[in-house]
């Protein structure tokens, strides 16, 4: 069981009830430092006028909220394709962590994240190949380019580079994420 600092999954209301095959994990960030923690709760669960939700929000002191129940297929994705993939809502858990576009993330958050990621990881026996950034669905980062699918190339690119900053590479980082057993 994963120590939520508070579970918000009752309060989601941006979801699709067609079931998520739980494949994949893509890490995202806010983008927007100004915003409060509640701020960006409100926006995740639907709260305020949005059509974006994550699985799990990572504050800057680290602190994971969990903003959704299992039969819930959330809106982190937005329209995409990887691989023979299409629409990876449906096949992916994301994980929003606050913070700035070209900023810093906290030893915290950094701890959180990996943590996080290593649980899903376990639950959905996910391997790392599969823990991709929002970036690698654009064509901006995306070590695979030929596989972008050219829907998105205004969307955010994230995550940034400073939360795998002790690694050489996102693949490198990815790869150090152990899963703990349950």
């Amino acid at each position: 069981m994963f120590p939520w600092k508070k579970d918000y999954s009752a309060r989601q209301k941006n979801f699709s009830s067609i079931p998520n095959s739980h494949e994949y994990i893509i890490v995202h960030h806010t983008g927007t430092p100004k915003w409060s923690l509640e701020g960006n709760i409100k926006v995740l669960l639907g709260e305020t006028p949005s059509e974006v939700s994550a699985h799990a929000l990572v504050d800057w002191d680290g602190s994971a909220y969990k903003l959704w129940r299992s039969e819930q297929t959330l809106w982190h994705a937005g329209k995409s394709n990887w691989w023979q993939i299409i629409g990876l809502n449906y096949h992916a858990i994301g994980i929003e962590i606050i913070g700035p576009t070209d900023g810093d993330f906290s030893n915290e958050q950094r701890g959180t994240v990996k943590a996080l990621i290593g649980h899903f990881m376990a639950v959905y026996n996910i391997p790392p190949d599969n823990v991709l950034r929002h970036a690698d669905l654009t064509w901006k980062w995306s070590a695979k380019k030929v596989l972008w699918d050219w829907v998105s190339p205004s969307r955010k690119v994230d995550v940034a580079n400073s939360l795998w900053k002790n690694f050489k590479s996102w693949d490198e980082y990815r790869r150090s994420i152990v899963p703990k057993a349950l």
